[in-house]
């Protein structure tokens, strides 16, 4: 008798694993589906550099022109490079000095940020027909 219980209890938990599996296959469809469509319609081809100081628009620069851009804050400075379709802050008298170690970025919606400056130096598209991945 026990082991008619035991066989029941095994069906059961069986047909639920079964379910399962087709949900997390369903989904899992889904999630590449979506990931596909957002990076077809997606445009990485970026050609401006927009500099905020403190949330408002300092400058934009054009991503494909080679040149440098010094920002004044009140509490010191930040300068912008442009070299080979790439952007980063290239020197600041900022304490700590992160914003100068993060690198170069050259992808629409990427994003260097020196906080004690308040300068945020984001990559953006021209294209207006692009899909707004990264909402602001």
């Amino acid at each position: 008798m026990m082991s008619g219980s035991k066989t029941l209890n095994f069906g059961v938990i069986m047909k639920l694993k079964k379910y399962d599996i087709i949900a997390i296959i369903c989904v899992a469809v889904i999630v590449i589906i979506s990931y596909i469509t957002v990076n077809l319609l997606r445009n990485d081809e970026a050609d401006t550099v927009v500099i905020y100081v403190d949330g408002k628009i300092e400058k934009k620069l054009d991503l494909n022109k080679n040149q440098e851009y010094k920002v004044n804050v009140d509490n010191g400075y930040n300068i912008i490079r442009i070299k080979d379709k790439k952007a980063k802050i290239k020197e600041s008298d900022c304490s700590n000095q992160t914003c100068v170690n993060m690198g170069t970025i050259s992808k629409d919606g990427q994003t260097l940020i020196c906080l004690p400056h308040k300068v945020e130096v984001t990559i953006v598209s021209d294209d207006k027909s692009e899909v707004d991945v990264i909402a602001r």
